[in-house]
């Protein structure tokens, strides 16, 4: 395990402390005891490229990652917390809509929901963290790195905590070659649901490759100037649960 600390890399003898992916007010708030486990996968991705369905549990409160050091900790990740901690409370209750956020609220919400998915991607047991630089271009007060975009969602359900990581991308090609579904390199989805709100943070990183979003379904939140392709005809299962739909509908347009 790396000595470092994963945001500034500063050395972590005696400095360490664990970063919890749902911070403790969030579990406290949610009314989740610590003896309760969340469910990791949903749907027939559970386990990332597979179609096993068992998914994995975690200790819910013991989800956490222990290489942050204290200054990351106690500093710009604790006013991030603080920042986004009246907002995200209305959002998860169902209480505020997505698309009435101001820029600045799409944004603060944004670098909080790329801050939570490349730490979930880095204790997941599914071993396919972010690339390193994108952890360390968050050290700069918790700014989205560049060429990751973030989506958000609202399901109309209640499930406290979830988390999906997936790989798989339906591809839609410029040259009219058709449709597949495949993993594409390097890229990755990681989507993550606390109680009504879904979040996604998303990054492909070829050249000449655009999002193609599913119809009422992801809302832009950073870049919020980027306009994506809608697929309207491709819509995805409706018995699946929201975060699958939410995490797998989002496709690519290649070249």
């Amino acid at each position: 395990m790396s000595s470092e600390c994963v945001f500034c890399r500063a050395g972590l003898t005696g400095t360490a402390a664990e970063e919890h992916i749902f911070p403790q007010w969030l579990l406290d708030y949610l009314g989740i005891p610590k003896t309760e486990q969340m469910f990791q996968g949903v749907g027939n991705e559970a386990t990332l490229d597979t179609d096993d369905e068992r998914g994995r549990v975690h200790g819910t409160w013991r989800f956490v990652e222990g290489r942050v050091c204290r200054t990351c900790n106690t500093g710009w990740l604790s006013d991030l917390e603080n920042d986004v901690r009246p907002g995200l409370e209305v959002l998860i209750k169902n209480a505020g809509r997505l698309i009435a956020l101001t820029r600045a609220q799409r944004l603060l919400l944004a670098r909080w929901a790329a801050k939570t998915a490349f730490l979930i991607a880095n204790v997941s047991p599914f071993k396919r963290p972010v690339p390193p630089g994108h952890l360390w271009a968050m050290n700069n007060g918790g700014s989205v790195p560049d060429g990751v975009t973030v989506f958000g969602g609202q399901s109309g359900t209640s499930t406290k905590t979830a988390y999906l990581q997936s790989t798989m991308w339906k591809q839609y090609h410029r040259r009219g070659v058709g449709v597949r579904v495949g993993a594409v390199t390097n890229a990755y989805k990681i989507g993550f649901q606390i109680m009504d709100l879904m979040l996604l943070a998303a990054f492909v990183p070829q050249s000449g490759v655009e999002f193609i979003t599913a119809a009422g379904v992801h809302i832009p939140l950073n870049p919020q100037e980027q306009l994506w392709p809608c697929g309207h005809a491709e819509m995805p299962d409706k018995e699946q649960p929201p975060l699958w739909i939410f995490t797998r509908s989002l496709s690519v347009l290649v070249s």
